[in-house]
């Protein structure tokens, strides 16, 4: 989801949501890639996915797809390398369990 908050309009919004669209669906896809579970943090995104985009995008896409309910945000923390700093581990979201009773 891109957040409109310069109020752009026409073509130019249409771009800038695709675009946001089109990362979103590299982070899934690359969530999804790996073994269910495995955790990485928006820096990790970022080194390994999208290497050329500012890391708040990375964070945007990964809020998004939290939102979605297709990521979780966990409880885990790892250093991060960009700013040497903790950085919360996201996962792919599984399926819902219900109640057994």
């Amino acid at each position: 989801m891109y957040h409109n908050t310069l109020a752009h309009e026409g073509e130019t919004l249409r771009q800038y949501e695709q675009k946001a669209m089109s990362q979103d669906e590299l982070i899934l896809a690359f969530f999804m890639s790996q073994p269910f579970g495995t955790g990485f943090t928006p820096s990790e995104i970022l080194d390994r996915v999208m290497p050329q985009t500012p890391i708040t995008s990375v964070r945007r896409s990964m809020n998004t797809l939290t939102n979605r309910e297709l990521l979780v945000k966990t409880s885990e923390q790892r250093i991060g390398w960009i700013y040497n700093r903790p950085e919360t581990v996201w996962r792919l979201a599984g399926p819902v369990q219900k109640d057994l009773f």
